[in-house]
């Protein structure tokens, strides 16, 4: 009878052990399945990260040839257009007073120099060299003197800035929309008068450039126009542009709280 009683024992053990290793079995291959699903995720995850980072290193190669292409652009266009206009003149000065016409030679000479200076640092993805010896507001008073200068038109600038102060990149735009709007109403214009307007107001910066060349029917944004409103776009600000008697340009970026004190 006791034997018969440990055998029993002994069967019932054996199917509870049975059913606890047949439970521990499905546990590890339910744990197996659910493992190589998160494997199979993973992977897939993994393949879209490699596509993504792809992709952004295309965009950020892009955003740098068109950030490249825009500073070349401004640099060499606001050049080429001061020598045109210096030598234009320089031919009209020649038979006139050929002292006069060797003064402006010796401009149009050191205009170029500057420009190509600036090529090689915009290659270099540096900021305008003037921006990197002085201050914002000297830089672009110096900038309307030296095209005056070289291009004989009258240029007036308005500096309303007192206290301001700018991120690098919010420099460089105020600086490139200034030099762009010269150069595009001297050469495109054949504006004899410019006025330029730096100002904020109601925690906005608004740079406003008038000039009194012949304007034009319809305007169609060119590379300089369009690069302008890409930098305005990376500030958050805003570009209006109309033509009627001559051009009138007014670009505005936002201020951040505390730059401007009162």
């Amino acid at each position: 009878m006791l034997g018969a009683l440990h055998l029993i024992l002994f069967v019932v053990y054996m199917v509870v052990l049975i059913g606890q290793r047949t439970e521990e079995n499905s546990a590890i291959r339910r744990l197996n399945g659910e493992l190589e699903q998160a494997n199979d995720r993973l992977s897939v995850m993994n393949e879209q990260l490699k596509a993504y980072a792809a992709e952004s290193e295309r965009m950020a190669e892009t955003r740098e040839r068109n950030r490249l292409a825009r500073e070349i652009h401004d640099t060499l266009g606001h050049a080429l257009t001061g020598i045109t206009a210096g030598a234009d003149a320089c031919i009209q000065m020649l038979e006139i007073s050929p002292e006069m016409a060797k003064k402006q030679m010796e401009r149009i000479a050191s205009t170029a120099r500057e420009g190509m200076n600036e090529v090689r640092r915009s290659v270099r993805a540096l900021r305008p060299d003037a921006l990197e010896r002085m201050q914002l507001t000297d830089a672009v008073a110096k900038l309307c003197a030296e095209m005056q200068t070289t291009s004989q038109a009258e240029i007036t600038l308005d500096l309303q800035t007192e206290d301001l102060r700018l991120s690098p990149d919010e420099e460089d735009a105020v600086y490139r929309i200034v030099q762009e709007s010269i150069t595009n109403a001297i050469r495109h214009g054949h504006a004899t008068a410019v006025r330029v307007r730096i100002a904020a107001e109601e925690r906005r910066l608004g740079i406003t450039v008038t000039d009194n060349g012949c304007g034009c029917a319809k305007i169609e944004p060119g590379f300089g126009l369009r690069h302008m409103r890409e930098r305005l776009r990376l500030l958050n600000g805003t570009l209006k542009v109309k033509s009627e008697k001559g051009f009138e340009l007014h670009a505005e970026i936002p201020l951040r709280w505390g730059d401007v004190y009162d």
